[in-house]
């Protein structure tokens, strides 16, 4: 049960991070 928006959440954090490392 996991909506668009969760989805989007999740794929923010998994590239954010490495934005940011990089």
């Amino acid at each position: 049960s996991t909506g668009p928006c969760y989805q989007l959440l999740i794929l923010a954090l998994y590239l954010c991070p490495r934005s940011l490392t990089h």
